[in-house]
This record gives C-alpha cells, structure tokens and sequence, in this order.
C-alpha cells in the first residue's frame, strides 16, 4: 500500500517485517526487546568512553546514561552523547567554581550550510517555562525555529536541541544572531530582561513561505489521552509564522502546563507540530473544560500573529 508493486523488493519486505518484529515485541514487553535496548545502551557507553577526554570521570558517565529516558538513546549518535556530555561538564563546572553564575545556560553550536540551518544546543536547570523562554530568546534574535527536542535528566538538567535559521534569509545563523541569543537567554534566565520587551523590539520580518493565493491553512487544533501513558499530546496544525513556537510555548507556560516533548514538522508555508504536555507538577490534562480553555486559548494566540 505504500509504494508501487513495480518497485517492491525483498530488502523493502524484511525492513518491514523488521519493523513488525520489533514493534511486536515492545508492545508485548517481550524480553528480546528489553536486551536489544540494554545491549544498544552499553555499546553507545563504550564508544563515548572511546572519544571522552581524560578531564571526564566514570561517575558522568553513568549519570548521564542511566538519567535519560530511552528515546535519548534511539536518536543520539556516540558524538551526539559526547557533544551534549561536554556540555553538562561546563554547566556543572559552574555550579561548583562560579557561584554566581549558578542560573547561567551553557550553548553549544553547529552550522550546516548544505542543510541551510544551524544547531543549537542549550544546557541548564529545568523550570517552569524555560521552552518559551528558549523560543522566545531564539525568535528576539531574528532566528526561525525548525525543528526542537526536550530532553530532561533526572537530576533536573534539561537538555534541548533545536534546528534554526535566519528568519529573513532562511540560511544558517550568522555570528550576530548567535551571540544575541546567547545574551538574551542568560539575562531572561537570571530576571534581568523582559522577553516580551525583547521581541517587541524585534523588527517584524515576512515569512519565508506563504500558501497558495486564496488558500489558508486553518488552525487545527486536537488532543490525545491515548497515545502516552503519562502526558497528554495536544496536535497543532497551522500556517507556519515567525514566532510561532514561542507564542504556542508561552500560551501553554501561562496556563500552567508543562512541555514534556516537543515534535516540529515546518514545511514550507505550514507548521505540524505536536506537544507532550501535562499539568505542574504532573498528570495528564483530562477534564474537558480545561482542555476547551487550552484550545481557545492556543487559537486566539497564534491568530493573533497575523
């Protein structure tokens, strides 16, 4: 059903008997998945232990791997660890060495220009509100959101990637750009700036992409009790807009609700973006009136852009 009966092969057919295998045995908890996932964590360990400096001791190590869900592990390469490794040591080194500086994110970023975006990587503390504040920070300093992944450790250090651009030009972040996110980020973690201010001050740019004439997507808003165990998944489909992300994130910070995971999907002229969301504090968001509230809401901010 998937593709042309002409074009069928038997590599095509064992990658998706593969992929029924497997899905097989994690809905059954079968005990071959549960080694397959343990075997792939230690292997991962072993190639980081491989490209970790000597300043890195074992205790680090451990932390990070048994402080991260398993979904971590499915998407993060050796170097990928290394990279998000060495950033937790320079934010944990200033913890211990810099007392006031205790509130400060450590960044981290990579351009790829055959790909026309860049890599942002952010470490701090998690607490209320931060994906708005991360978003926000990004979209003061003229940069487009693409795509974003929450990862929050057990002992409180979150962990987020995001893929960005120029908002105007649509290429990799300039040198500028990065170093006022940096700089807007630290004063709204640390209470010194207002991120509303900050946007404000933002010259408007047009979006790179615009429908069809006479076409516009609408804001399709849904949500999902069923697909997690612990959160509920609120669906967003919608013209793509610059600050998009950040005034979703903000509406949902304000109404008290907790990004847990983020998937953005932006092409070109729409954005599909789903959010795993809970209550502070936990527990999924189940009363209905609630759940009208967070759509009103959701709705009236991002038309709000126009």
């Amino acid at each position: 059903m998937g593709t042309s009966d002409k074009i069928w092969n038997s590599f095509k057919d064992s990658l998706l008997w593969s992929l029924h295998r497997n899905t097989m045995n994690l809905i059954s908890g079968g005990p071959d998945f549960i080694r397959a996932e343990e075997k792939l964590r230690e292997n991962l360990a072993k190639e980081v232990r491989k490209l970790a400096p000597a300043s890195f001791n074992e205790d680090e190590l451990y932390a990070h791997f048994h402080a991260l869900p398993p979904r971590y592990f499915h998407t993060h390469s050796a170097r990928d660890v290394m990279t998000d490794l060495s950033l937790t040591h320079r934010f944990m080194h200033l913890q211990l060495t810099e007392e006031n500086r205790a509130l400060e994110p450590v960044t981290y970023w990579h351009n790829e220009p055959d790909r026309s975006h860049s890599v942002v990587k952010v470490c701090t503390w998690d607490r209320t509100g931060l994906f708005a504040k991360i978003t926000g920070a990004l979209t003061a300093a003229g940069l487009n959101i693409l795509s974003a992944q929450i990862f929050s450790r057990g002992d409180g250090i979150i962990l987020d990637t995001l893929l960005v651009n120029d908002a105007v030009t649509g290429k990799p972040a300039e040198r500028e750009a990065k170093e006022l996110f940096e700089k807007y980020l630290g004063q709204v973690l640390t209470g010194e700036a207002d991120l509303a201010a900050l946007i404000k001050k933002r010259k408007a740019v047009k979006p790179l992409y615009f429908p069809l004439e006479g076409e516009e997507l609408p804001i399709i808003i849904s949500f999902d009790n069923e697909t997690s165990a612990q959160s509920t998944v609120i669906d967003i489909e919608t013209e793509d807009r610059v600050g998009l992300l950040f005034t979703i994130a903000q509406t949902l910070s304000d109404l008290k609700v907790d990004v847990i995971l983020s998937k953005i999907t932006t092409e070109k002229g729409a954005a599909i973006d789903s959010f795993y969301v809970t209550e502070i504090g936990g527990g999924k968001i189940t009363a209905q009136p609630r759940l009208n509230t967070l759509e009103r809401r959701l709705k009236a901010a991002i038309a709000a852009l126009e």
